[in-house]
C-alpha cells in the first residue's frame, strides 16, 4: 500500500531501524537517531541491491518515487539503473545470435551503456 506524507512525517524513533514500504520496491528506513532515509530495493543479475535514493524531509514523498522511475530532472534515464520494478534485468539481451547486435551497431550499445553509467554518475553526486 502507498505511503502518505502524514504516514511518513508521523513515524517515531525506535530502539533499532525499522522499514516502512511505499510500493515497487521503494521503502523509507527510519533510524534511532530519528533520520529518514529514502531506499530503493531492486534486483540485479539473482542479487538484491539496494540503492540510497536521499534523506526524508529533502528528499519528499512525490521526488523519491521519481528518482525510483527515473523521472527525476538530473537523469533522463528508464529508471535509476537503467531498470524500472516492472522489467528485470537479463545478463544477455538475447541468447539467439541472430538477435545481438552487429558489429557495426556495437559502437551504439557501448555509447548507451556509457551515457548510462555517467548518469548514475551524476545522479550518485547530487
Amino acid at each position: 500500500m502507498a505511503l502518505k506524507d502524514m504516514e511518513i512525517r508521523a513515524l517515531q524513533p525506535r530502539d533499532r531501524i525499522y522499514k516502512k514500504a511505499d510500493e515497487r520496491g521503494l521503502y523509507i528506513e527510519v533510524h534511532p537517531s530519528g533520520s529518514k532515509l529514502w531506499r530503493f530495493k531492486y534486483g540485479y543479475l539473482g542479487k538484491d541491491k539496494r540503492l540510497a535514493l536521499g534523506r526524508y524531509p529533502e528528499v519528499t514523498l512525490a521526488e523519491a518515487r521519481h528518482r525510483r522511475d527515473g523521472r527525476a530532472p538530473a537523469c533522463q534515464t528508464r529508471g535509476i539503473l537503467g531498470l524500472t520494478a516492472q522489467t528485470p534485468p537479463t545478463r544477455y539481451p538475447s541468447h539467439n545470435p541472430a538477435e545481438r547486435p552487429s558489429a557495426r551497431e556495437r559502437p551504439q550499445v557501448l555509447v548507451s551503456t556509457l551515457e548510462k553509467w555517467w548518469c548514475r554518475l551524476q545522479d550518485s553526486n547530487l
